[in-house]
């Protein structure tokens, strides 16, 4: 996704917070990685942040949950790892960064699941590695 310098922040933080945390970033169309204007990093970066706090992570069968939980536990230690290779190069957590067994385990994300779904609070990291100001 790419934010440039005009763009309206709250508009554009909320939209990359529906489209970076669906499914638990699962989908095959989740945005993984921000582009920001310089003009306007700071002031997006807090934006993003705060909506990704206030996201309410659940395993409930209703819409009382903004995210659920990640499919397997393999995939929990593929993003597990994937945040402390970032963090291991020099990202920041900003969020999350964590995952969250209190919330339980799942059953029903997906009818091919197990029961060792977690739920994982929704991270994320800035700058990048590479010393750019992005936002994953």
């Amino acid at each position: 996704m790419i934010v440039l310098a005009d763009a309206d922040i709250e508009k554009a933080a909320a939209g990359a917070v529906a489209a970076c945390f669906p499914s638990a970033g699962q989908l095959c169309v989740s945005i993984e990685r921000l582009y920001v204007a310089d003009e306007i990093h700071d002031a997006f970066v807090a934006a993003f942040v705060e909506r990704t706090r206030a996201m309410r992570l659940g395993a409930a069968y209703d819409f009382s949950a903004d995210m659920g939980s990640l499919t397997t536990l393999p995939q929990l230690e593929t993003v597990s790892s994937h945040v402390d290779d970032a963090v291991s190069k020099g990202a920041t957590v900003l969020a999350g960064g964590s995952a969250r067994p209190d919330l339980g385990r799942s059953r029903g994300c997906a009818p091919w699941a197990s029961d060792d779904h977690v739920t994982r609070r929704p991270t994320t990291l800035s700058p990048a590695p590479a010393g750019r100001k992005i936002s994953q």
